[in-house]
């Protein structure tokens, strides 16, 4: 189904999804972003720990010799220290710079959360807009169906009549009544078999259906709006 083929509100509902797509766009163009910075914090907070727990174990080594008076060289800090001490420095500066800059794609973020929300209630509102005129559509089908059912329903019940009226002006005319009753037992037993199963399912998944395209059928109904 093309553009030109929709109906007013389908063509709204069109427009509404495209909306919100954009919105969810924009707000994920800003997230990327402020993701990113978030990592660097994080990356700088692992690489403290890291060096704190490599400074531990230096730390106990410097304090054996010390406490050993030991006339041999001061031992230097490990090289894998010095080497994390630097990274650490660095993941540091680079996170000052990030959480420098995170408040500013915070507050953007949630500008474009709020445009992503209030575009979601405007294409639920075009959907429901749609399902309406979907309704309309098959309201119609059903008083014409309905009319026609009465119509049929309303034949029998009149032959029902006549033949129990038949009965009553010839007495005893056992198969006059023994009819009556059986015209009437075929009107309420297509009555019943009539009853229509539900289709709740079916109408869930075509609103689901619906909110992500506005071409979306009802079932079979071939001539939905």
């Amino acid at each position: 189904m093309t553009e030109t083929d929709l109906s007013p509100a389908r063509r709204r509902l069109a427009a509404a999804i495209e909306a919100l797509r954009a919105a969810q766009a924009d707000h994920q163009s800003i997230l990327t972003p402020a993701q990113r910075l978030g990592e660097l914090i994080r990356e700088a907070d692992v690489a403290r720990r890291e060096v704190e727990l490599m400074r531990d174990e230096d730390d106990a080594a410097l304090a054996a010799w010390l406490v050993a008076g030991s006339d041999a060289t001061r031992p230097d800090p490990a090289p894998a220290l010095v080497a994390a001490e630097q990274q650490a420095a660095r993941a540091e500066r680079d996170a000052r710079a990030a959480r420098a800059a995170m408040g500013a794609y915070e507050a953007k973020a949630r500008v474009a959360a709020e445009r992503v929300s209030q575009a979601a209630i405007q294409r639920d509102q075009a959907a429901i807009m749609v399902a309406i005129e979907i309704a309309g559509a098959i309201s119609a089908d059903y008083s014409r169906a309905a009319a026609a059912a009465v119509e049929i329903e309303a034949k029998m019940h009149a032959l029902h009549v006549a033949l129990d009226d038949f009965d009553k002006a010839a007495p005893g005319s056992t198969s006059a009544r023994s009819a009556a009753t059986k015209v009437d037992e075929m009107r309420v037993a297509v009555r019943q078999s009539a009853a229509a199963k539900s289709d709740l399912g079916a109408a869930r998944h075509f609103l689901d259906q619906l909110r992500a395209d506005a071409g979306a059928q009802f079932g079979q109904q071939g001539d939905a709006p």
